[in-house]
């Protein structure tokens, strides 16, 4: 399945292309994710089976929540965020004024008003480096927080043993074509995706969207 959808979000044929593009949700352009992204995300989504979990950790503006939710209403989403007002990014600012309105903040409250029409979404506010009890196995976990230690390592020796055989894990911002230093390369994140690629438990498809695509296979 992975395989066919990838291949599906990288070389999609113009009208297949349109007509993903024209199912994402409104507030998708809330989000710090490029088309490939947004795409790969709702195509994953969309081909979950009914009642699987999914779980996100840093959402932002609820974007990709949105998303997951709108492309399959029968799966649960469940996402984690610190929902504070760090500035995540240069438009940071202007995001906020657009999606809320002058003077709001990227509380749970507020991003939670742009999310009333997904009855299948549950947020979470969580605190910095204190995990949640999450009690179920999950069909996909999505990593899209801070992309640096100690959060990040923290996040996934919590999240990952819950991820079922043939469930998925998504580790967002990789770029392994850039050099340490450079603007928006994260060496925490390479070094998870290095370890996980030489980890029998998991299958590596690759960098699709900035996202490491990963699939559980023992």
């Amino acid at each position: 399945m992975i395989s066919t959808i990838l291949e599906f979000v990288k070389n999609p044929h113009p009208s297949q292309l349109i007509s993903a593009v024209k199912e994402l949700p409104t507030n998708s352009k809330y989000a710090l994710l490029g088309n490939t992204a947004k795409i790969l995300l709702q195509q994953l989504s969309k081909n979950l089976q009914p009642g699987s979990i999914v779980v996100e950790v840093g959402i932002y503006l609820g974007s990709s929540t949105a998303i997951l939710a709108r492309a399959n209403p029968n799966i649960e989403v469940h996402s984690y965020d610190l929902f504070d007002d760090h500035p995540y990014d240069d438009i940071h600012d202007q995001l906020l004024a657009t999606a809320f309105g002058a003077k709001k903040d990227r509380s749970l409250v507020n991003v939670a008003s742009l999310l009333t029409q997904y009855s299948n979404v549950t947020l979470n506010q969580v605190e910095y480096l204190k995990e949640p009890i999450f009690d179920k196995e999950i069909d996909m976990f999505i990593e899209d927080a801070s992309h640096c230690d100690p959060q990040l390592t923290n996040t996934l020796e919590h999240w990952i043993p819950k991820i079922k055989i043939n469930g998925i894990l998504l580790i967002h911002d990789y770029r392994p074509w850039l050099k340490e230093g450079e603007h928006r390369c994260f060496p925490s994140v390479n070094y998870h995706v290095n370890r996980l690629m030489k980890d029998d438990n998991w299958k590596f498809y690759g960098e699709v969207g900035s996202y490491a695509v990963f699939e559980r296979i023992k």
